[in-house]
């Protein structure tokens, strides 16, 4: 409560703050219209009023404690009296403001106004690209660059006259076509166009071999050897806790291990060989080099990495797919679709999900002639998927290969697999080395790159048919 006298408050009509209208608003002695004085914003009148609650409730503070002068006294009533002027006039204001609001978005557009399309001026002062950075670097050999070009060139981390660069190719982290339009985050039926060269090399290997687009593959920054465990849980299967005479408060946990090993993925280096490119092509700005290194260089890389994958020792090369594979069954000296049936439903269903059978092209012709109906119609069903036309039997792929063996003796002729239990390994990183003297005039370029591969899945999810020793069919 405020401490104030029982006599009659008189005002001291020399202080503002003793009459509120004149600490609010003053007018002129004799003028009878309202002072032209700025309005006061919302911010500036809150201020206002919290400085002025403070000085009240100082003033109230101190009269607990020992009396206050009539001066004192009088202050005090005036400030509060000031304070709620000062929050009448914070509503009044903020009203106003809240109707400004209002009217604004009441008056404003529905639709934006135009914007001004940006203006882009091309001219040198543009970012080097890969594809010019790599045609000045070739051309380079020939001595037609000036101070620009190097400049360029180098902004593009192309070292002008060096005879080796370095490729940026993370392959897209993965060869896998599905996981790569997984992470793309591609719209069923988008065309990813490449446009880099490790694009464009990634696309070319999976084009040009489809084996390396069905297995699992992995993109590491190093080639060192690295270690793969295996669990192979295929004959796994949980049990009640009552089982084998346990109880509920005694239970009985079988012993059920999966069987574990691991694998040791070594990194080998491959080159592409020489290959020549006429300076008439290297100066042509219509000719697009990194497709032609990237073509080049991809189908070579790519059928060295398919005939490893699919048929490598696992000693000095990468394991293969036939390598890894066990026999299932007796020999065969014909092929039947009760023997690829038989195959089909040796494979436990939790792998067939994703498995292929994997062929030569001259098996998969015998196939054709062979697999038919009462009605002579193949037993196979075609289809475009993607860029490629599929034949499948069984539902399951039928990929061909020119690296699995034909129709001949002691051959694993059929395997049947599931390609995600593979994992190739790739160093990120090409390498394309030049020389000048090779085929002079013109240039040779060489590539270079580093992969490996293992088998990481179970032997049930591998499976083969082998053919006889001797009495194989014609």
């Amino acid at each position: 409560m405020l401490c104030t006298s029982p006599r009659k408050r008189t005002a001291d009509t020399t202080s503002p703050a003793a009459d509120p209208a004149r600490h609010v608003r003053t007018q002129p002695a004799g003028s009878t219209t309202p002072p032209a004085t700025p309005a006061r914003t919302l911010a500036e009148l809150r201020t206002d009023h919290a400085n002025t609650i403070t000085e009240a409730d100082a003033l109230q503070t101190r009269s607990r404690t020992q009396a206050l002068t009539a001066e004192e006294q009088t202050k005090l009533i005036s400030l509060v009296d000031t304070a709620e002027l000062l929050a009448g006039e914070i509503d009044q204001v903020h009203t106003a403001e809240r109707l400004a609001a209002q009217r604004n978005r009441a008056t404003a557009p529905t639709r934006p106004a135009p914007a001004a399309p940006t203006i882009i001026v091309a001219g040198n002062s543009r970012v080097p690209s890969e594809e010019e950075g790599l045609r000045i670097w070739l051309n380079s050999f020939g001595g037609r660059v000036s101070a620009d070009d190097v400049y360029r060139a180098r902004t593009a981390g192309f070292d002008v006259g060096s005879g080796r660069i370095e490729l940026r190719a993370d392959y897209g982290g993965t060869l896998n076509a599905h996981k790569r339009t997984i992470s793309k985050g591609a719209d069923p039926g988008q065309k990813f166009i490449p446009t880099t060269y490790s694009d464009k090399v990634t696309e070319y290997l999976t084009f040009f071999s489809s084996v390396l687009g069905l297995v699992d593959s992995e993109t590491t920054n190093d080639g060192n050897d690295r270690t793969y465990f295996v669990v192979d849980d295929t004959a796994m299967i949980s049990d009640y806790t009552t089982a084998s005479s346990g109880t509920e408060l005694a239970p009985t946990i079988p012993d059920n291990d999966p069987t574990l090993g691991s694998v040791v993925i070594k990194a080998r280096t491959i080159t592409s060989g020489y290959h020549k490119l006429t300076r008439e092509a290297a100066r042509d700005t219509a000719v697009s080099l990194t497709d032609k290194l990237a073509k080049a260089i991809g189908n070579s890389h790519g059928r060295k990495i398919e005939k490893d994958v699919i048929g490598g020792n696992g000693t000095t090369e990468a394991q293969g797919l036939m390598t890894a594979s066990t026999q299932f069954g007796s020999l065969i000296t014909d092929i039947s679709t009760d023997s690829f049936d038989d195959l089909y439903f040796a494979m436990p269903e939790q792998y067939r999900n994703g498995a292929i059978w994997l062929v030569s092209p001259t098996l998969q012709a015998r196939m054709r002639k062979k697999f038919k109906d009462t009605t002579g119609r193949a037993l196979f069903s075609d289809a475009i998927e993607g860029d490629r036309r599929v034949m499948r039997y069984g539902g399951c792929p039928v990929v061909a290969s020119t690296f699995m063996p034909g129709w001949a003796v002691n051959k694993k002729a059929v395997v049947f697999v599931n390609p995600l239990f593979y994992l190739l390994r790739l160093v990120a990183g090409q390498t394309i080395d030049v020389l000048t003297e090779k085929f002079h005039p013109h240039l040779a370029f060489a590539g270079l790159m580093s992969f490996g591969g293992g088998w990481l899945g179970p032997a049930a999810a591998n499976q083969c048919l082998t053919t006889a020793a001797s009495g194989l069919a014609a």
